[in-house]
């Protein structure tokens, strides 16, 4: 059995566990499995059977689950730069994202080309 098809078991195992649990996901996936004209994931086949299971995480989003980057993204307040052992702390209004924040460390520290990987971008939080 390949590595490709003990992640399937394992996956589709968990999906057996979830379905148990959740009336609206056992109804999804039926209605997933119909859509693709079978009535046991077991039917599909190879790149079938992966198309089936990204469109089922795809589509499927559980009452008690919630988005990681939303959460994090409300708290975090800016960046902070590392480079060289020094620190610069970067506001969240100052730079537009995590890719500028690095463009602005990078001429804060003036950073050579040849030295940006050396460049540490982390997300700074609330407490």
């Amino acid at each position: 059995m390949s590595q490709y098809e003990n992640i399937l078991k394992l996956y589709e195992s968990r999906i057996i566990k979830e379905e148990n649990k959740d009336p609206k996901y056992q109804a999804y996936f039926k209605k997933m499995l119909k859509k693709f004209g079978v009535s046991e994931p077991d039917q599909l086949e190879g790149d079938k059977k992966k198309e089936f299971y990204n469109a089922v995480d795809k589509g499927w989003k559980a009452d008690k689950e919630t988005d990681i980057d939303e959460a994090a993204e409300s708290k975090l307040v800016g960046w902070i730069a590392i480079y060289n052992s020094k620190k610069f702390e970067i506001k969240k209004s100052e730079a537009n994202g995590i890719y500028g924040a690095k463009q602005l460390a990078i001429k804060h520290f003036k950073v050579p080309k040849s030295k940006e990987g050396l460049l540490a971008i982390e997300p700074g939080y609330e407490d």
